[in-house]
């Protein structure tokens, strides 16, 4: 997790923008966008994990113990906190346009993956043949939805619950860890594998069952983190992970990629993909800040920042492009905000 009292780890040195304009400079306003910032009362850190249609926020806060809980934010700004029953760490990861929230929790028993329905009511998952670990990573719109889970073999499987409620799992050949961290609108399914050297590789399951691995051009230790319903996938890989040389990337249905750095030289993550192409994610600058950003289908980036720590993340994006994240405080107080363009 990044924050503000881990900045100054970060190398110096390159310029920032570009001469043609493609770039704001961080802190530079993009456009007239509206920005609302909430926290859970008494919360150390709130995250906006998720943003659906209406403008509802979901995502995940810690307690001043480190603990971590579920919370929904509605547009109309009713904020609700949550756990499901005897949880001793929850995390929300996704959260479809009918505000079903996904989700993960540990208990005595293990971590259990659970869809919090808009009334409040919580469903336990447990994948079948799971050995006490499950994660729900995203929903769609049906209701269908991905994640990773645990098998008594030692190896962990990616797998997808459809609309209709079957269950099905699958690794790409080779893969030991597989997590299907992205769903579309049709049922598809993304994410990534680590084979028995360790390496991961990115893959993309149609609704038929077929699966594609990929890595990215130039770069390794791709992650992902949407599919759009063009097959459209986005994420994060890394030239050297232990230099932080993150670039975001964009691969195309037709099988080519785009790949794009803020600043070059510097991290930047790709967290959110909507289905008109716009990607949202954070950028590190040249004096170790961070900042948002949005993607458009032709490249161009607007960066932007919430508060003035130099301190923001963009973690979720929706499709008319609000998006969600936090920023840290000087007190180094993690805030979460919606922002609407």
């Amino acid at each position: 997790m990044k924050s503000v009292s881990k900045m100054g780890a970060k190398r110096a040195a390159i310029l920032l923008a570009s001469a043609c304009g493609w770039i704001l400079a961080a802190g530079a306003p993009a456009n007239a966008a509206t920005v609302v910032t909430f926290k859970v009362t008494g919360a150390t850190q709130t995250m906006g994990a998720a943003v659906d249609a209406a403008g509802d926020v979901a995502g995940t806060w810690y307690d001043s113990g480190f603990v971590t809980h579920g919370f929904l934010r509605t547009a109309a700004g009713t904020l609700t906190t949550f756990d499901p029953s005897g949880s001793t760490g929850t995390n929300v990861y996704g959260m479809n346009d009918t505000q079903w929230v996904a989700g993960a929790f540990s208990d005595g028993a293990g971590t259990h993956g659970f869809l919090r329905a808009p009334d409040g009511t919580v469903t336990v998952y447990d994948a079948p043949g799971s050995a006490g670990y499950t994660q729900i990573l995203a929903v769609n719109d049906d209701n269908a939805f991905a994640g990773t889970y645990a098998a008594d073999d030692g190896n962990d499987y990616g797998f997808v619950v459809d609309k209709k409620g079957k269950f099905t799992s699958f690794a790409p050949s080779g893969a030991r860890y597989t997590s299907a961290t992205a769903i579309n609108s049709k049922g598809a399914t993304a994410g990534q594998g680590t084979d028995s050297d360790s390496t991961i590789h990115g893959f993309v399951r149609s609704v038929n069952g077929t699966l594609t691995s990929f890595d990215v051009p130039g770069g390794d230790e791709p992650f992902v983190r949407g599919i759009n319903v063009h097959g459209t996938v986005a994420g994060t890989s890394y030239e050297d992970y232990v230099s932080d040389t993150g670039q975001g990337y964009l691969l195309l249905s037709d099988g080519t990629f785009q790949t794009f750095q803020v600043v070059s030289g510097f991290e930047t993550d790709a967290n959110g993909l909507n289905d008109q192409g716009l990607v949202c994610g954070d950028y590190y600058d040249a004096g170790g800040a961070y900042h948002g950003f949005i993607r458009n289908k032709k490249g161009k980036i607007k960066s932007f920042d919430v508060g003035n720590t130099g301190a923001t993340a963009c973690t979720a994006i929706n499709a008319s492009g609000q998006t969600t994240g936090y920023y840290y405080s000087l007190k180094d107080i993690g805030v979460a905000f919606l922002r609407t363009p």
